[in-house]
């Protein structure tokens, strides 16, 4: 089942609140999803609110074992899981069409991640569902770097609302 019909299951159960609209057994995990130990990752609970975690051990079935913040190590359905990736993080996709690509999130719709590759393109190139990604690391000796010439608005102590364009980057 692709992700994005999962993702619509999901959404219209949680619209539905107490009253089931299908039965899990019926529904179809996605098993192409892939977890790492030590993952950070985001846990819905049944009342919709999130709570931050770590993968313990990897999903087995319909459950994974998870280190939630605050609360300690507890099993929780898989489907509940979300990879906890942010705007501006470079990712790898694992599996489905776009698997081996490489890129900087630059958008994010809830599970959705927008992805550019690269500075000669402006935005957005592949849309990829965030259990389907893994975070990675730039090599920056041969990536062109995509936000140079990209329009900013600092958001930090003294320089809170400049904007600017970045004209320059320096790895610490």
């Amino acid at each position: 089942m692709p992700t994005d019909v999962f993702a619509l299951f999901m959404e219209a159960q949680r619209l539905a609140g107490e009253c089931f609209l299908f039965e899990e057994a019926t529904m179809p995990l996605p098993l192409c999803w892939h977890f790492e130990l030590g993952e950070l990752i985001i846990i819905y609970d049944k009342d919709g609110n999130a709570h931050e975690g770590t993968v313990s051990m990897p999903p087995e079935g319909n459950q994974c074992e998870v280190d939630v913040l605050g609360k300690g190590v507890q099993v929780v359905r898989f489907r509940n899981l979300v990879k906890s990736i942010i705007l501006g993080e470079y990712i790898k996709v694992l599996v489905g069409v776009h698997a081996g690509k490489v890129g900087f999130v630059v958008a994010q719709s809830e599970a959705h991640l927008g992805v550019c590759v690269g500075a000669y393109t402006n935005g957005v190139d592949f849309h990829v569902h965030v259990n389907l990604v893994k975070l990675s690391a730039p090599e920056f000796t041969s990536t062109v770097m995509p936000w140079i010439n990209v329009k900013v608005t600092l958001v930090c102590q003294a320089f809170n609302g400049w904007s600017g364009l970045v004209k320059h980057f320096r790895l610490p």
